[in-house]
């Protein structure tokens, strides 16, 4: 899935003020268009005297910010910035182009002087500032940003940008709104990878791989978290989902290491396909280094349970999982349930835990259940057997479990 961002960037970039041209236009004090709205088409020249028009972009995404002036401080910032994030970009299935009032020449001097790998349009009519609604002082318009998905509607308005920050928020709604046939297609892909474990293949079938990669929207370049990585099962599958320009933050504590993961997460670690992960030796309480933020997802697979068991200060884990999450980022949780009414009491004898526990104390760090999956769920669960993995036997993969989809509000 490919989308289209329109970025207005013009005012505020230490352009100096000048009079009103005879083409500047009135404008409204706010962005005249909404999400939903049908995206006006814009044709403008760029930098080499080439004609775009943003229709001809139908299917794909294209990063169009205006700007005051070529090679003001802020808007050479954010232009920059745009730069420095090309391959996500692409990888987010973007194409990016600034376009302001300055003419042809004045932004083939400005992209050669900063390398930039995308095209500058002169909106020397204010053609683009006037469909839009852009709010406007003369002729130089101020930031906003238009997200405009494949089939030509508006799906995001920024009414405000920060340049230095800009070119992420932009990447994080793209991956946001990446297709979910698209993410189940690539999940599918990676489970079905023919370098994968004979071992792991066989947990596949009691954990519905594909459904959770899908369910928790698992896209190509994310940056996410594991909680309880164990021997790595879940930690490979999110490493092959979010690709080698993603990344995975694998956390286990020194009692899962020293009593059964050590030696597997190790060599699992060493393999090829786990370049892009990163091994995180802490414990629950403060569970992720200080360079894991804005991530687009935390994992917690089977294992919230042992937290209470091992008397983690869960209130400060989820709180740390809450801090390292983006706005709108999910917490993935999934967990084996014991029976209603038994709350926390079967957490060690059965490794099972009551869903509204993991609700209560999930929501009090502010986080906001966002969906339920039923994929996992099996009501011919008895809940009287002991779900963990040594101990399950043959009912490993059966028991009844939670699979709950949090979100960090925006």
């Amino acid at each position: 899935m490919r989308w289209l961002v329109l970025s207005s960037m013009l005012a505020a970039c230490g352009a100096p003020s000048a009079p009103a041209p005879e083409h500047a236009v009135e404008t409204p004090s706010a962005p005249s268009l909404a999400a939903g709205d049908r995206a006006p088409d814009v044709s403008l020249l760029d930098q080499s005297g080439a004609r775009r028009t943003i229709s001809e972009h139908r299917g794909r995404s294209v990063v169009l910010y205006f700007y005051p002036r070529d090679a003001t401080p802020g808007c050479t910032v954010e232009a920059c910035a745009f730069r420095d994030a090309w391959e996500r970009l692409e990888r987010a299935g973007a194409i990016v182009y600034g376009v302001s009032t300055d003419d042809v020449a004045s932004h083939a001097r400005f992209a050669a002087e900063h390398d930039l790998p995308f095209s500058l349009l002169a909106d020397t009519e204010m053609e683009a500032v006037r469909a839009y609604g852009v709010p406007a002082r003369g002729d130089v318009a101020s930031r906003v940003t238009f997200v405009i998905g494949p089939d030509g509607r508006i799906v995001r308005v920024f009414p405000e940008v920060d340049p230095g920050v800009h070119a992420d928020e932009v990447i994080a709604v793209l991956s946001e709104l990446e297709s979910p046939s698209a993410i189940r297609a690539r999940a599918e892909s990676v489970v079905a990878a023919a370098d994968r474990s004979e071992a792991d293949r066989a947990l596949d079938a009691g954990r519905r791989p594909v459904e959770l990669l899908a369910f928790f929207g698992i896209g190509e370049g994310m940056r996410v978290a594991e909680l309880f990585a164990g021997g790595g099962y879940t930690a490979e599958l999110l490493a092959r989902q979010v690709g080698p320009e993603g990344r995975v933050y694998g956390q286990n504590n020194r009692f899962v290491l020293e009593r059964f993961a050590e030696g597997p997460w190790t060599a699992r670690l060493a393999t090829p396909v786990m370049a892009n992960v990163t091994r995180v030796d802490r414990e629950l309480d403060a569970p992720l280094p200080d360079d894991a933020r804005g991530l687009d997802a935390v994992l917690f697979v089977l294992a919230y349970h042992d937290s209470v068991w091992m008397e983690t200060d869960r209130a400060a884990m989820n709180r740390a999982v809450f801090e390292a999450l983006r706005p709108g980022g999910v917490y993935a949780v999934v967990d084996h349930l014991a029976a209603p009414g038994r709350g926390v009491e079967d957490v060690r004898t059965l490794h099972r835990i009551e869903r509204d526990v993991l609700v209560r104390e999930i929501e009090a760090a502010g986080f906001v259940l966002e969906e339920e999956a039923l994929f996992l769920r099996n009501p011919e669960d008895t809940y009287d057997w002991n779900a963990a993995p040594s101990s399950a036997g043959e009912q490993r993969g059966t028991s009844d479990r939670a699979v709950l989809r949090f979100v960090r509000p925006r």
